[in-house]
């Protein structure tokens, strides 16, 4: 082969290959394994819901963390729900004779 030869078919290798060939690292990759926190936070989990009006259940998967946000949310909703509903304090305390 002479020079020229090998001098194109670089060249071809280099622009088929593009970016992507010159921006790999020269060292060993490094994997970068997740915390174990990580894991059970994007662990898969699905539960069945009844569905009112229906024999059929459905199911229903979310990570343990949009689990947590979820359960999370419920319980705001609830206790402001809860918080709108009782009356206000003072209509509570019994009248005082001035």
């Amino acid at each position: 082969m002479t020079v020229a030869m090998v001098k194109a078919i670089a060249v071809g290798l280099l622009l088929a290959c593009g970016a992507p060939c010159l921006a790999q690292p020269a060292g060993p990759a490094q994997i970068i394994e997740p915390s174990p926190d990580q894991q059970t936070d994007n662990k898969i989990v699905c539960k069945m819901d009844a569905v009112s009006g229906s024999r059929l259940q459905t199911r229903t998967c979310h990570s343990t963390k949009e689990w947590a946000a979820i359960r999370e949310e419920s319980m705001r909703e609830m206790k402001s729900a809860a918080d709108a509903s009782l009356p206000a304090s003072d209509s509570l305390s019994p009248a005082t004779p001035n």
